[in-house]
């Protein structure tokens, strides 16, 4: 049955059975194990090069899977930096400058001691859930500046400040599970691909 095929290996060659294969019966019980796992690997690459198992394409648009999701990132990028970087560049007319310039320094020296822990975080809780959790501590922000022009209460300093540290953290989150999203759905050679299409939509 494997006459037209190379057998695997145990040695860790390269698999070249096919799913069907595996599916059919067609592979003798001795291969099976090592076909299982590698059955998992080209369904993935099917995936990934936007390629369904009947043959046709998986996106509509003729989009591989790999770029959609690019693409959907950079878009949610877009839209969370855009209530940031507007904070960010009215800081001193929303909270005068001497505040503005406190949760600025919290909120960069929080990012930088976050990202020493952020990648064991990405791993333990995956990198969407922790691309979520990272997202709220921009979100965080936001509130509090919401709360501050409505309050100006002497108590919204505090409260400030940490919605920058809750920034600061969550952007360490949000920005090593990018990284990690964007490997995950690359095949290994577009990669550079995926990035520019992310950092194109991302910048507009």
């Amino acid at each position: 049955p494997l006459s037209d095929r190379t057998a695997p290996s145990h040695h860790g060659a390269p698999c070249h059975g096919h799913v069907g294969d595996l599916l059919s019966g067609a592979v003798p019980s001795t291969y099976r194990p090592t076909l299982a796992s590698c059955s998992t690997t080209l369904l993935r690459r099917s995936i990934l090069n936007g390629k369904s198992t009947c043959g046709r394409s998986s996106l509509c648009l003729g989009m591989r899977y790999g770029e959609k999701q690019a693409a959907l990132l950079g878009c949610i990028f877009m839209l969370v930096f855009s209530a940031y970087l507007t904070i960010q560049g009215f800081a001193s007319q929303l909270y005068g400058e001497t505040l503005a310039s406190d949760m600025e320094l919290v909120l960069y020296a929080m990012f930088t001691v976050a990202c020493f822990g952020a990648p064991a975080v990405v791993n333990m809780l995956g990198p969407r859930l922790a691309l979520f959790l990272g997202i709220q501590g921009y979100a965080a922000l936001v509130l509090a500046s919401l709360v501050f022009a409505v309050s100006k209460s002497s108590w919204c300093r505090a409260l400030i400040i940490s919605g920058g540290s809750a920034t600061g953290i969550g952007a360490a989150l949000v920005w090593t599970a990018q990284g990690r999203l964007l490997y995950d759905w690359s095949d290994g050679t577009n990669t550079a691909h995926l990035f520019a299409i992310f950092w194109g939509i991302f910048n507009c």
